[in-house]
């Protein structure tokens, strides 16, 4: 007597035919899932580690280039502008020159008492090129104040001052400073992981997100 399966395994070969056909499909699926979910962590990250950061940094920095049955991958990056500005605190380097202080005889500067910060820290780039316009014309006036430059080897730290200039040679603190020169490059340290927190998302994620999509891609499938 001959024993046979054959009609028994026909239903386990065509399950298996689908899932085959289905797995790149649901990998896709997965993949872009956790992208988004990567994008999605990345704004709590920059406000846990940044100082007061702008929306422009929180909301925007990040894109997502989808990945498809073809091509089984997905990038999830900083857009070129944000990774500009963020790259000291990824590697924990010297930050580039802005090209307002470039127009300070290529100083580095730091913000002095004399000006007031936003919100956000920083001071906003319409009073930084007030000052850079009252310094370079014939009649530097900003705020109804004097505006001059103290170069390196004087009694005052290098920098920008308002105030009024003879007065302040015989006492300093007539004169406010605006923006301090800097001997050098800041340097910052590495406190921004990107990099880290993406993988955390999908190592957390992936599987989970890709048994959901594998078991919708069978649904549909029969």
């Amino acid at each position: 007597m001959k024993i046979s399966v054959q009609q028994d395994l026909e239903p386990v070969r065509r399950q298996l035919g689908a899932l085959r056909d289905q797995v790149p499909f649901a990998t896709s699926v997965a993949i872009n899932d956790v992208a988004r979910k990567a994008q999605a962590a990345t704004p709590s990250l920059f406000e846990r580690v940044l100082d007061r950061p702008k929306p422009f940094t929180t909301k925007s920095a990040v894109f997502v280039k989808f990945s498809n049955k073809a091509s089984l991958e997905a990038t999830v990056g900083l857009k070129d502008i944000q990774a500009r500005y963020l790259a000291p605190l990824l590697s924990g380097e010297e930050r580039r020159q802005k090209p307002v202080e470039q127009k300070f005889m290529g100083r580095y500067f730091v913000p002095g008492n004399g000006l007031q910060l936003d919100a956000y820290g920083n001071v906003p780039k319409s009073t930084l090129l007030a000052i850079v316009r009252a310094v370079t014309s014939g009649a530097p006036i900003w705020k109804g104040r004097r505006v001059f430059v103290v170069p390196d080897g004087q009694r005052l730290p290098a920098g920008v001052y308002a105030g009024d200039k003879a007065k302040a040679k015989k006492r300093q603190n007539k004169a406010e400073p605006l923006l301090i020169f800097a001997k050098r490059a800041p340097r910052y340290k590495k406190v921004l992981d990107f990099v880290g927190e993406v993988e955390r998302v999908v190592r957390t994620e992936f599987p989970s997100a890709f048994e959901r999509a594998l078991r919708r891609a069978m649904e549909t499938a029969r």
